[in-house]
């Protein structure tokens, strides 16, 4: 059966709520899912653009934005109800999904602001809340992130209106996934995301409830959750993707337990036979590319390979550019922390620069969450008062990352903080602090179930003692 066929029937049967997108996604079938979803757009009356450049795709979110603050008021919201077009919404919310795994960027952006325009000229329906999530996660910026999350929260309140429980998985997957860690906490994150993966499942969704478990690990990742613990989770998930059968979620989810096995004990009693598999890493179109980036850069980071870290955390630099994105801040931060220790011993203006520049946009992101940033921003802090010896405030900021850290519960993140107190408390030759620092670290990579890490603390105390 086409493409084409499988969509009508689900049109004139309507009896399960599952769009034929998603069926032919579950299938590997992207390509012909956006094929199939354009034809039927065009045949509903949408004008489907088939050249659409980056620059075209951008005067369309202008446009869209401007148009948003235009018309979405608490006044309109309430008149507002989409008669006639609502097939044509629940088709591009799947357009988008297609167009995402599929094509490039500018035109994945061109498909949500069409659908987002739909709503807003025509009234708001029970797919909009979807539509105006999607286009949000697509132009996040750290420019625009206050404009972003507010776009964000105002969708997720048609909840209010609309019974939007069948939209659980893909409403969870662009908020809590993308957004919501901007001003909410990567706990309740991950929370959330877990039940999007329940919710998935249950409802047949498997494919959005599958990519709400690879953003569930990453957010458990970030929280610093026992690393053995979430093996135990990858492997789980790893199961029920063998049995579903859906091989680029499987892909990630190795991803994932590749890194995890390697901050455990460097992949020696950890690591199985499956692997992931990237693809040509030279491909600018290939979707693995940068999440290759990201984990060899955070792997290299928790290892102690320095060199290593700056140049995947510089391979990265398309992350970069969307920094209103997690990973970006993720490896933002890791990267100065880098370049503060390579500074300690060749002095680089370009260096000292760039870790200016993320210490400034750490502290923006720490303004709007404190709970998720802070303790970051005080580390980095940190590192640069030590390297331009400025002893007290060093040892305060220090102090400062490990309570942050410690309150808003990253295990990992307290340890990083006393590893780099303990280094520091060596340097100036506090020998008594760094053994006080580094006992809490090996304490608290210990709670975080890192055996490797566990490891280059000790060897650092043994020293000390020796001496």
């Amino acid at each position: 059966m086409s493409s084409i066929y499988i969509i009508l029937s689900y049109i004139t049967n309507n009896t399960r709520p599952v769009c034929a997108s998603v069926v032919l996604q579950a299938r590997g079938k992207v390509n012909e899912a956006y094929d199939a979803c354009s034809t039927i757009l065009t045949q509903l009356g949408e004008e489907i653009p088939n050249l659409i450049t980056p620059a075209s795709a951008q005067a369309m979110v202008v446009e869209t934005l401007k148009l948003y603050e235009e018309v979405y008021t608490d006044e309109w919201l309430k008149q507002s109800k989409m008669e006639d077009k609502i097939a044509v919404a629940k088709f591009y919310t799947n357009f988008v999904t297609a167009a995402y795994f599929s094509k490039p960027r500018h035109m994945t952006i061109a498909c949500a602001c069409k659908a987002v325009q739909l709503t807003l000229r025509n009234g708001i329906c029970q797919y909009s809340a979807l539509s105006f999530l999607q286009l949000s996660i697509l132009v996040e910026r750290r420019d625009n992130a206050v404009c972003v999350y507010r776009i964000s929260k105002n969708a997720l309140s048609l909840q209010e209106r609309f019974d939007l429980q069948d939209q659980i998985p893909r409403l969870y997957s662009c908020f809590y996934g993308s957004i919501a860690w901007h001003e909410e906490s990567l706990q309740s994150c991950a929370d959330h995301l877990r039940r999007g993966f329940e919710c998935g499942l249950s409802s047949g969704q498997v494919v959005i409830g599958f990519y709400c478990s690879i953003q569930y690990i990453a957010k458990q990742l970030h929280i610093g959750t026992n690393l053995k613990s979430l093996l135990k989770e990858i492997d789980y998930f790893l199961h029920l993707l063998e049995i579903y059968k859906s091989e680029v979620t499987k892909n990630y989810m190795l991803c994932f337990r590749e890194t995890i096995s390697m901050l455990i004990d460097k992949g020696e009693c950890t690591s199985i036979e499956a692997k992931a598999h990237y693809g040509d890493l030279s491909d600018p179109d290939n979707k693995f590319q940068q999440a290759f980036f990201f984990h060899q850069a955070l792997r290299s980071f928790w290892m102690g390979y320095g060199s290593r870290c700056k140049h995947f955390s510089e391979k990265c630099s398309p992350i970069f550019q969307q920094s209103g994105k997690l990973n970006a801040l993720i490896v933002q931060f890791k990267y100065a922390l880098i370049l503060v220790e390579m500074l300690s011993k060749k002095n680089s203006f370009k260096s000292r620069m760039t870790v200016s520049e993320v210490i400034d946009t750490i502290k923006e992101a720490a303004s709007r969450s404190d709970w998720n940033f802070t303790n970051k921003l005080r580390l980095v802090e940190a590192e640069f008062y030590a390297l331009e010896n400025e002893e007290s405030q060093a040892i305060a900021a220090y102090d400062a990352s490990i309570a942050s850290a410690r309150k808003s519960k990253f295990i990992h993140e307290e340890g990083l903080a006393c590893e780099k107190a303990g280094f520091y408390h060596k340097r100036i030759n506090d020998h008594q602090s760094a053994m006080k620092y580094f006992r809490q670290a090996r304490e608290c990579y210990e709670k975080w179930g890192s055996d490797m890490k566990v490891g280059i603390i000790q060897k650092e105390l043994d020293c000390l003692m020796g001496t």
